[in-house]
């Protein structure tokens, strides 16, 4: 069934009510480039809703072919615009529920990880949270990954990098982290162990301030650079097969608690497109 196309976002119903998750894409991301996920979401009985982030698709700036105003040199509108973009994912999530979905979850790849977990640590709706690449502060992604690098670039000779860090703090997921927000939060997380731009040193260093601060997120990792490109492909990548098992599971609350349980570990073999890949899923904490 097609999404139902209302300005900025698309819905894909699954049922009038029950489980729905709100899907964030990455940077510079196609008003088409996730919508194989909300279908695989829909047809697992999930509803989808999918979000454009500010100046992207018909939120883009005229005469521009890239968001550039949501990460880019000027400092203030990249605050702002992040800004906006956590207020439209939480305007997203009460128009969900004034349609009768109770049980919401949010899923965001790269920049979306960021506005997904923010969204989630302030917003008690949100009950899962799904994460394809991440990292501890803006501005450290920013100044070291590969894909901004020409954002640096106009940046470098008039601010620090700890500067920066402070100006962009507030779309940062580490500060929340830091105060312990992201406890007790049922949260997935992939993240390649060569991500050019979300680099590994960063991603370790956000999962490790995350179980400081008390909280227990499931991780996966792959032997690769980015995953984004997993979305664009069929159900039976690694990336998109584990997503869909957490996804499931959420969904299936009576198997979540008999997994509990039983307290192990499930193994899932899923196919990539060149080999079999055997991918371990800590199944251990339900919603």
């Amino acid at each position: 069934m097609a999404g139902e196309q209302l300005g900025a976002w698309a819905i894909f119903p699954a049922r009038k009510q029950g489980p729905a998750v709100l899907v964030l894409p990455n940077w510079n991301a196609k008003w088409h480039g996730q919508v194989a996920l909300c279908h695989w979401l829909q047809r697992m009985g999930i509803s989808a809703m999918k979000m454009s982030l500010p100046y992207h698709d018909r939120r883009m700036a005229k005469g521009h072919e890239r968001a550039d105003q949501l990460v880019g040199p000027n400092i203030g509108l990249t605050l702002a615009a992040n800004r906006q973009a956590v207020k439209d994912a939480r305007a997203c999530l009460t128009w969900l529920e004034q349609q009768g979905y109770t049980r919401l979850g949010i899923l965001g790849t790269s920049i979306g990880s960021s506005v997904g977990y923010i969204t989630l640590v302030h917003d008690k709706r949100v009950r899962a949270g799904g994460f394809f690449t991440f990292s501890t502060y803006f501005a450290d992604v920013v100044s070291k990954g590969m894909t901004t690098n020409h954002v640096w670039e106009a940046l470098r000779h008039e601010v620090s990098v700890d500067e920066l860090r402070e100006f962009w703090a507030p779309v940062s997921p580490m500060p929340y982290v830091e105060r312990g927000m992201g406890a007790n939060r049922n949260t997935f997380m992939v993240y390649g162990k060569y991500d050019p731009t979300f680099l590994p040193e960063l991603t370790h260093e956000m999962l490790g301030a995350l179980r400081n601060s008390g909280a227990e997120p499931r991780t996966l990792s792959f032997p690769w650079g980015t995953i984004r490109w997993s979305w664009h492909r069929s159900v039976t990548s690694p990336a998109g097969g584990c997503s869909l098992t957490f996804w499931k599971r959420w969904r299936n609350s009576n198997w979540w608690n008999w997994r509990r349980e039983r307290g192990e570990a499930a193994y899932r073999q899923v196919f990539s497109r060149n080999r079999l890949t055997r991918i371990q899923c800590n199944t251990r904490i339900v919603l």
